[in-house]
């Protein structure tokens, strides 16, 4: 991990990046909202939340400005959350017409899980999450009766999870010998937070056992119920590639990390190469004299000017600086043509090249999916397709499968399942 890329709350502009021509703006914009509730302090809530290892909004930053990071992420959005999905019976057989009726009941429930919001909208939210910081959430809210309302998309950006507190034992149903028995299970429930309009709200993990004070964060007791307007909602939290050293997710590029910001700042050294005109296109050399002074300052700013004045031509005076009793003195002025130095094309384009193709290995993505194949026929296309198909873009959907039939579908019906589309050339 590169010093200059650690994001702190006691950092708020990384010395790395605000040398990086336009990454610097950004400098004073990537401020960690949340970054006076990661440290306890005195007379504070503070220390409730755990920090990120990476800030969120530096994240997407990087993602919308590299030249490769965001057709990767780009292609995984498409491929993998816009393919679709259906509803299937869990064992397979057609449905009779009572059961098309529920399984239109639940497509509808899909259709708009949440007012103005589709759920093929709501899986590419998640997905760019999930591929730009490393984590992504979806909020599932409930009636005053405890029945699946609604799910949303909630941003990645504007959730942070809390520390864990004390474990209890609780009773989780398994399916086992064709019978479903309780088991008692030890475990810790997970508490997240998020920032709306500059107030805390809190948010507890899907399905658990206690409900929690959406505004304290406190879990109920028996001595103190939650009424229905104060219980906080549920979150279903997902992760590309977890973290070794805490309980947030990594994006699959951050170990390619140095290639982001090498490339970026390649291509920021080339536009300030080229709004520069690159190599001075001659040399002035005087001998046996100066230029005068008018002359000297008009060449200095054609010079120093954009690169399209640096072609004018500039008429300059130079007097002799010999002693005036002697002969008179002679004074040369020669321009040096320095076209030989003059770069014919951009610099660090292998480099850049290098860079690219390490970030693509990091999605594990074929060069057609990123328009980087010049030269294809239909056989290599599908192939190309078909080994994505199988390594890349079907794994993630019968992931997030898994947890849609795991978590969502045993309260829409627990005799179907959820089957996200495949994709097709």
């Amino acid at each position: 991990m590169p010093e200059d890329f650690i994001p702190s709350s006691q950092t708020p502009a990384p010395a790395g990046l605000a040398d990086g021509g336009l990454l610097a703006a950004l400098a004073l914009e990537v401020e960690d909202e949340f970054h006076r509730l990661y440290q306890p302090q005195a007379g504070s809530g503070g220390g409730i939340l755990i920090e990120p290892p990476f800030n969120p909004r530096l994240l997407e930053a990087l993602a919308r400005q590299n030249n490769a990071l965001e057709p990767c992420i780009a292609t995984l959005v498409s491929q993998i959350d816009s393919t679709g999905h259906s509803i299937e019976k869990a064992d397979g057989t057609a449905p009779t017409s009572g059961e098309a009726a529920e399984i239109a009941a639940i497509q509808a429930f899909f259709a708009q899980p949440y007012p103005g919001q589709s759920w093929l909208t709501m899986r590419k939210a998640l997905r760019r999450d999930l591929e730009v910081i490393g984590w992504g959430a979806l909020e599932v809210l409930r009636d005053s009766a405890g029945r699946l309302a609604c799910i949303r998309h909630l941003p990645a950006h504007s959730l942070r999870l809390c520390r864990l507190d004390a474990a209890i034992t609780v009773e989780k149903p398994l399916a086992r010998g064709g019978q479903t028995q309780s088991y008692p299970i030890t475990l810790q429930e997970r508490r997240f937070a998020s920032l709306i309009d500059g107030t805390l709200v809190y948010h507890r993990e899907f399905a658990s056992s206690r409900q929690l004070n959406r505004q304290t964060g406190a879990w109920e007791t028996a001595e103190n119920p939650l009424a229905p307007a104060d219980r906080a909602s549920e979150i279903l939290y997902f992760t590309v590639t977890d973290d070794t050293a805490g309980p947030y997710g990594l994006p699959r590029w951050i170990g390619q990390l140095p290639s982001v910001l090498g490339s970026r700042r390649a291509e920021e050294f080339n536009l300030g190469f080229f709004d520069a005109g690159g190599v001075p296109p001659l040399l002035m050399v005087v001998q046996g004299g100066v230029l005068a002074s008018d002359s000297k300052r008009e060449l200095e700013q054609v010079l120093a000017g954009k690169a399209k004045d640096k072609h004018k031509p500039v008429v300059v005076d130079a007097y002799a600086t010999g002693n005036p009793q002697d002969a008179a003195g002679t004074v040369q002025v020669k321009a040096e043509r320095l076209a030989s130095e003059r770069q014919p094309d951009s610099l660090f384009e292998t480099y850049d090249a290098r860079c690219e193709a390490r970030i693509r290995a990091a999605f594990r993505l074929p060069p057609l999916f990123v328009g980087k194949l010049s030269k294809y026929c239909f056989t290599s296309v599908r192939y190309a397709h078909a080994a994505a198909e199988a390594q890349i873009f079907k794994p993630e959907r019968a992931a997030f499968d898994d947890v849609v039939n795991l978590k969502i579908m045993p309260e829409l019906g627990p005799a179907y399942r959820f089957r996200s589309a495949p994709g097709s050339l």
